[in-house]
């Protein structure tokens, strides 16, 4: 039997240094490819996963976007926030082998709901 690398489960927990390069990626990233579409961006953590979401003008609540789970800086998993069950769904996200940078996956998930 041979193990095989899946980003849609373990992942580790994210270093302070990774977390702090990797808001501003992506916050770079939504300023350069959505501004003026959002209020402002919310990304945050907890062990091993990334959240990011989206205010819109004159909104309270946020638009969820994805989850990120951190295997190393340049390889995570993604999860698209589905509303229809409210739930995160894992996803390729376009990817041969499922991991992305965060900064494709925030692309791709900001081009769905903020478009």
């Amino acid at each position: 039997m041979a193990w095989v690398r899946t980003p849609f489960s373990g992942g580790s927990k994210i270093p302070e240094d990774v977390k702090r390069r990797v808001s501003k990626r992506i916050l770079d990233c939504a300023e350069s490819n959505f501004s003026g579409r959002y209020k402002r961006i919310a990304i945050r953590f907890k062990m091993q996963f990334c959240y990011i979401d989206a205010y819109a003008e004159n909104e309270d609540y946020p638009t969820h976007l994805c989850r990120l789970r951190y295997f190393n800086e340049e390889s995570w998993g993604a999860a698209l926030y589905a509303y229809s069950s409210e739930k995160y769904e894992d996803t390729f996200f376009m990817s041969f082998d499922g991991f992305v940078k965060p900064e494709d996956a925030f692309l791709q998930a900001a081009t769905l709901y903020i478009g």
